[in-house]
């Protein structure tokens, strides 16, 4: 039913889209009234959304507001998103100020409207005004937040400080990067290495980062002493306060809401179905903010977890298949699996990516394969490091200082190095390619056409 329910949302915009329900109808078949209802769904939201209220005056005002998201950092500023009442306002102050989500401020500042290309961003999200402060004392906490985001913002300060008196300030903006979010406070030579190589969207903490942390904490709480109910709590509660550490970015927000929904299943005493789950986490932050169907995130996100649940499950069976069949020794065949699987699933992810990429930047990275493939062994020991180090820290500062040392350092180290490396090639991307809209569609619509329905039986059967 997803269809019907981007039919709904999206004919604001053009009632060609309209023509998504013919497909929507076939997909659905037996569930056209749950169909219609997402249909009614989506467009209700859009025709009832409250209009962005007018442009305070570019004069001094005193505003109380309470901050609603955790700040994003950069080498010169924080930015915040504010709720004034009224209105959202974004709040640019330096990066040493120690505000935290949930804080309710006062200030006098001059609100000034938003321009250039990022204005139509915010204004989608009903923001159309920011206020700079960069004066000391100029902003008063009057009453301090609480509860899950106030831990998160915590965590993620307490988190950069310790890693930028260890590492090196590149090494330790990779890590923050990486596992926070920070992609701004990454250096320019570094983040430029990194979307001619294709790794970009490690510095964005996108749904892989969540896809490994759930994998992670899974790994853990099995080997705790606890009835399995508790322990997918639990993991839900750690990826919650992730989802908000990292400043409730997009993707984060929407692959912890997929998690959320997919493991939800046991307490209901269902099985998990991950088309359902990405589906019902779609519909859900599209409610949520619907403009953000429009935005390149949103559509990477959701078009390459679709590929990968796709494409992926065959694609690992026919590498067992192949490494299966040959008459190499046991440790041989591991690696070759491991090695086939992270490549197989890159090659995916880049098919599904690749479309939307071409059409919205311009830019196809040649080298991306071998880039992730190297890449990806050192992110899972950037998190370890993080984690180690984090509740060693608790303990005794020697214990943080070692792990960053010894594990979080290193690993973030050789990801810049093979970054760097791999991008000096000639030829590494190709940009300025852009591939038009309706291409991309047809592009989409033969890649679902060649995919093959997944039965659960057969999935439980052969994958677990």
């Amino acid at each position: 039913v997803l269809p019907m329910f981007f039919a709904g949302l999206l004919m604001a915009v053009s009632p060609w889209f309209a023509l998504l329900v013919l497909p929507g109808a076939l997909l659905a078949r037996r569930f056209l009234l749950l169909g219609a209802l997402v249909f009614a769904a989506g467009f209700l939201r859009v025709a009832m959304s409250p209009p962005v209220p007018a442009p305070l005056p570019p004069l001094d005002t005193v505003i109380t507001a309470r901050i609603v998201s955790t700040p994003t950092l950069s080498p010169k500023w924080q930015r915040a998103t504010l709720d004034a009442g009224d209105r959202y306002l974004l709040l640019y102050t330096p990066p040493d100020r120690d505000l935290r989500a949930g804080d309710v401020i006062r200030f006098e500042g001059k609100p000034r409207t938003l321009e250039g290309d990022g204005a139509i961003y915010w204004y989608r999200r009903g923001i159309r005004q920011s206020v700079t402060l960069f004066y000391d004392g100029a902003i008063e906490v009057v009453e301090p937040g609480g509860g899950l985001r106030t831990v998160g913002s915590t965590w993620r300060r307490e988190l950069l400080g310790r890693l930028e008196t260890n590492l090196p300030s590149d090494v330790a903006a990779v890590a923050m990067g990486i596992v926070a979010g920070q992609q701004n406070i990454v250096p320019d030579w570094i983040t430029d290495d990194m979307t001619r190589s294709g790794t970009l969207h490690l510095l964005a903490t996108s749904g892989f980062n969540v896809l490994l942390l759930a994998g992670a904490l899974l790994f853990v709480a099995a080997h705790a002493p606890l009835p399995r109910v508790i322990q997918i709590a639990l993991v839900i509660l750690v990826l919650i306060i992730y989802a908000d550490a990292v400043g409730g970015r997009a993707p984060v927000t929407r692959a912890t809401v997929m998690a959320v929904v997919f493991f939800s299943a046991i307490f209901f005493g269902r099985t998990s179905d991950g088309l359902s789950a990405m589906a019902l986490a779609a519909i859900g932050t599209a409610l949520f903010e619907p403009w953000s169907i429009l935005d390149a995130g949103y559509q990477l996100s959701f078009m390459v977890v679709f590929g990968l649940m796709l494409y992926a499950p065959p694609a690992f069976r026919k590498v067992q298949a192949f490494v299966s069949g040959r008459r190499w020794p046991g440790p041989i065949k591991v690696v070759a699996v491991a090695i086939g699987a992270s490549l197989s699933t890159t090659l995916v992810a880049m098919l599904f990516a690749s479309p939307i990429l071409s059409s919205r930047f311009g830019t196809f990275s040649l080298v991306a394969p071998i880039a992730n493939l190297i890449t990806a062994a050192a992110v899972p020991f950037v998190y370890l490091g993080v984690a180690v180090g984090s509740i060693g820290d608790l303990f005794s500062s020697s214990i943080g200082r070692g792990a960053d040392l010894l594990i979080t350092g290193p690993s973030s180290a050789a990801i810049i190095r093979a970054n760097h490396s791999l991008a000096a090639w000639p030829g590494s991307s190709v940009s300025g390619v852009y591939l038009p809209a309706w291409a991309m569609v047809c592009v989409y619509i033969l890649l679902f056409a060649l995919s093959r329905q997944q039965k659960p039986a057969e999935l439980l059967d052969e994958d677990f």
